[in-house]
């Protein structure tokens, strides 16, 4: 699947997949004559990249020789309709030219305020988490707590649990934490006995 960046004012975006950026033409969040680059550099208006739609089409050059914003007419504003800047400003481009706006009206075309971008949403591609491989020891667990130290061994098969639905919900540092505490105990399960043994030899013999 290709890869594009956009371009808003001036700002270059990206990359995201073929069907993020179609999510951004049917959203709005670009124009037909919004600036596009493939992943070879080549750059183009979005209205020439065969699988994009958009929800209305606007006139613009078939293929854009210089990076710049198409040739509209600025609209004349009244003095008396102008209003003062707002001082939220963030994420609001015209969606016309592009440009951000300030103010009632956007400063490059002179378009009001209603014709604003709404938020760009985030690519869920590029901000997915990545899954670590924390393996089971549910077996081994349940090895020593057979054969070796019901009691510890119980302990590691209820980490053990801890660690499967953590992974399953995606909180994979707690399930990495979940996962050593079981193969402590269940390490601490398998030597116990060897260790009660060890420890019954020396008491016979310094008894005797």
């Amino acid at each position: 699947m290709a890869n594009w960046f956009y371009y808003i004012n001036d700002r270059k975006y990206g990359p995201v997949h073929s069907n993020f950026l179609q999510k951004l033409a049917t959203s709005g969040a670009i124009t037909p004559h919004t600036i596009v680059e493939s992943e070879l550099g080549l750059r183009t208006y979005a209205k020439n990249v065969e699988s994009l739609e958009f929800p209305s089409d606007d006139r613009i050059p078939e293929s854009p020789s210089v990076l710049q914003n198409p040739p509209y007419r600025k609209r004349e504003v009244p003095v008396s309709s102008y209003a003062p800047p707002s001082p939220i400003t963030n994420n609001m481009f015209c969606q016309r030219c592009g440009a951000q706006v300030i103010g009632n009206f956007c400063a490059q075309c002179g378009s009001p305020t209603g014709l604003n971008h709404p938020p760009i949403p985030a690519d869920p591609s590029l901000n997915r988490h990545k899954e670590v491989n924390i393996p089971s020891s549910l077996a081994w667990c349940i090895f020593t707590t057979i054969f070796c130290c019901p009691i510890f061994g119980i302990i590691a098969i209820i980490y053990t649990i801890q660690t499967n639905s953590k992974i399953a919900s995606g909180a994979f540092p707690e399930a990495q934490k979940s996962a050593n505490l079981a193969h402590f105990w269940a390490q601490l399960a398998f030597y116990t006995p060897f260790i009660l043994i060890l420890i019954s030899i020396f008491a016979t013999i310094f008894s005797s």
